[in-house]
């Protein structure tokens, strides 16, 4: 029999939670070997709903909201276009990183005034102190 690696089993049930309306039916052994290399690759669950979700706004469609006739095969072709290398989390802030670059805080600081995604502080000491 095949026995799954701990980490991998909670990695796929915690995709199945959430993507609950597409997954829910599918057993876990059936999900693990379209998602291992996401979980190897050290993303979590919700940055894989995340891309399913980026994978159809990039092509101007809605996501689905019912359950794919075979979703198993839904997410192989849905994940095929993701690659492992971005994580959504890298993407929001390399998008984050290049707006900050470009806004100079009223101090003159070039992002300044703008949250840091990781700490949710500005970057400049005078803005900060000025902050509610």
């Amino acid at each position: 029999m095949w026995e799954l690696e701990p980490g991998l089993y909670a990695f796929v049930v915690a995709l199945r939670m959430a993507l609950p309306e597409q997954l829910s039916r599918v057993s876990v052994r059936k999900l693990a070997g379209t998602t291992k290399r996401f979980w190897e690759a050290g993303w979590d669950p919700l940055s894989v709903a995340e891309s399913c979700h980026d994978v159809y706004v990039q092509d101007g469609k809605r996501f689905p909201t019912c359950r794919p006739g075979q979703p198993a095969r839904w997410l192989g072709w849905v994940l095929k276009r993701v690659d492992v290398a971005t994580t959504p989390a890298l993407r929001r802030y390399d998008a984050w990183a290049a707006a900050a670059d470009t806004e100079p805080c009223p101090h003159g600081e070039p992002g300044g005034a703008r949250l840091s995604v990781i700490t949710g502080r500005a970057k400049c000491p005078l803005c900060r102190a000025a902050a509610p």
